[in-house]
């Protein structure tokens, strides 16, 4: 699935016009809250949302209207007047159009190369005089549309360490945290319809199995990364505290083989697809070998919330309502940076 930047550099790349629309802040119930985004193409097709409904349709109708002008701030009531008003949602938000111009071109590029590396990264708006520039923070330097080396000096020290709302010439700033990845170790049918499901929910996907026809780019569109071999050759170092693991191999064998390898990795989440019976005789195997129980008290297994369907698809669901609520519980809820 396209990410917004990546709708945004490409639309740059192509020298075409587009606003992003960026909720600024927000009070009371509104569908999204601060930091979320939707970029707003010229030819009006979107990609995002800030939460559907008469506000974004509003939002969308005043962003085809200023594309190639300056940015505008605009507050939107949702308290509802009057049985037919709406929206009735009881809240309201402040969101900036911002319409993006080429030098905003290396802020998108820089945050597409921090994606792919999986580095951390500020992205916000500064405001001075009237006027809102675009900027990336990354790795201590700051790229910044249009801004002199005034602004981007005033701006970075704004920015320096977790104190990202000090200066009120900062309209806005968001921690682009690495994006939650899900690998999945198997590509049968329930491998290819979390994918889906998990890719919408807004995971970046990792596939692996042992066999070059359920380990493709024609079977998995979406993956960012597919690795075909044994399930133990991949490097544990490379799964980090972000990374979520599905094991939904062919058969017990490669299910043990992948959940031995792993319980050896950093990842945040571990789940294991089967019966509790083809669980526990795993867990005897791994024991026996030294896992330790504090290790295997760990994993999720069966795995997915308990919703009762029994389809490939239905299967995928529950799982990735389990990735979720575990990215809530771990504290990744709402806004992803590269997702």
């Amino acid at each position: 699935m396209e990410t917004i930047f990546e709708a945004a550099r490409e639309l740059l790349r192509t020298k075409e016009k587009g606003v992003l629309a960026v909720i600024l802040g927000s009070s009371g119930s509104t569908p999204r809250g601060e930091g979320a985004k939707m970029l707003v193409c010229g030819d009006g097709k979107i990609h995002g949302t800030i939460g559907g409904g008469p506000m974004e349709f509003a939002a969308t109708k005043a962003a085809l209207e200023i594309a190639g002008g300056g940015a505008r701030v605009m507050d939107y009531d949702m308290q509802g007047r009057g049985a037919t008003a709406e929206p009735v949602c009881g809240g309201s938000a402040c969101v900036c159009l911002y319409p993006l111009t080429e030098a905003d071109a290396p802020v998108f590029e820089k945050i597409c190369l921090c994606a792919r590396k999986r580095e951390r990264a500020f992205l916000g708006l500064w405001h001075e005089n009237g006027t809102y520039r675009l900027f990336c923070l990354a790795g201590g330097v700051l790229t910044g549309a249009g801004m002199d080396a005034a602004e981007s000096a005033r701006c970075a020290a704004a920015c320096a360490g977790a104190a990202v709302h000090d200066d009120e010439r900062l309209a806005y700033c968001e921690t682009l945290s690495v994006a939650p990845r899900v690998l999945l170790m198997g590509g049968g049918h329930v491998a290819l319809a979390t994918a889906c499901v998990a890719e919408v929910a807004g995971f970046e996907v990792a596939v692996m199995d042992d066999r070059e026809e359920f380990a493709n780019p024609e079977r998995f569109p979406g993956a960012r990364c597919i690795v075909c071999g044994r399930y133990d050759e991949l490097p544990v170092e490379e799964i980090t505290q972000d990374d979520y693991i599905v094991v939904v191999t062919r058969g017990h064998k490669n299910d043990r083989e992948a959940l031995e390898w792993a319980l050896k990795t950093d990842a945040c989440y571990i789940g294991m697809i089967g019966s509790r019976t083809k669980r526990d005789m795993i867990y005897d195997a791994l024991r026996a070998k030294g896992v330790s129980q504090e290790r295997i008290d760990f994993v999720h297994s069966p795995i997915g919330l308990p919703l009762g369907g029994r389809s490939p698809g239905e299967i995928a669901v529950s799982i990735t309502a389990e990735l979720i609520s575990e990215r809530v519980r771990l504290g990744g809820a709402g806004e992803k940076p590269h997702a």
